[in-house]
């Protein structure tokens, strides 16, 4: 199988060598990488963030196979829409969005690969390690986003994001697109792989994060405190959810 990688980074750099080192020069492999603030970044505080330097001299040196660093600010599923698209020339079987907070190691990647390649489904989840606060604490459960979607299967072509991690799919023959949650899939299970997913941590990363999310969705599961991350009671009071049990390792 060939796997099209679309890297989506910014306000990464701490992060984002670990991230993609496993899969550089990993045959069949093909990384396109976005590195554009989203929209509800021009609402922040300038800021200087070095991972699209960093992903230009892996362009230079080969490291990857494409890159997309303009326009600025704009909307999630358009900026990897960019890096989708810009995987068109390198016929690939599967696309896999890897961000660059999360981090793969070769098992990971290995296990996923063999998994995929030994099963039915339309579509794929990834189960995600969430460190909260610090390196040392996770969420009990894992946080599964869609992250592994085929180019072409039954007839479905030409995903296009419209939403965050979302698609929608042509049809051969129809004017008309489909929805990628209608198609069967899983989540591969932590078992198989549970990959480390740096998401709200105490840094300035963290701090951004909080203000980007209220600002995208409207709430946030966590708040800003002074020099720290804390859990926001008022979102779990609001939509009734539980807070998340944490594992210190």
């Amino acid at each position: 199988m060939r796997f099209g990688i679309i890297f989506c980074g910014f306000n990464v750099e701490k992060y984002v060598e670990a991230s993609l080192k496993n899969f550089i020069g990993r045959k069949d492999f093909f990384i396109s990488a976005v590195s554009v603030p989203f929209s509800e970044y021009a609402q922040q505080s300038k800021f200087v963030d070095n991972t699209t330097n960093i992903l230009i001299e892996y362009k230079k040196e080969g490291k990857i196979s494409e890159l997309v660093t303009e326009p600025h600010f704009i909307v999630e599923s358009n900026a990897r829409n960019l890096a989708l698209n810009a995987l068109s020339q390198y016929n690939v079987d599967y696309y896999w969005m890897v961000d660059g907070d999360e981090i793969y190691t070769d098992e990971n990647i290995d296990a996923i690969v063999n998994y995929v390649e030994n099963s039915s489904k339309f579509w794929y989840s990834v189960s995600l390690k969430n460190f909260v606060f610090d390196k040392k604490t996770h969420l009990e459960e894992p946080f599964c986003p869609p992250r592994i979607f085929p180019s072409y299967k039954y007839g479905f072509f030409d995903p296009q994001f419209y939403w965050d991690n979302d698609l929608v799919y042509s049809k051969i023959g129809s004017t008309e697109t489909c929805n990628f949650r209608s198609f069967s899939n899983e989540a591969i299970p932590k078992e198989v792989a549970w990959v480390d997913h740096y998401t709200w941590l105490n840094d300035e990363i963290g701090q951004r994060k909080v203000k980007y999310q209220i600002d995208h969705f409207g709430h946030c599961s966590f708040k800003w405190v002074e020099d720290h991350l804390e859990f926001d009671e008022r979102y779990f009071q609001k939509t009734g959810e539980k807070k998340p049990v944490l594992v210190k390792i």
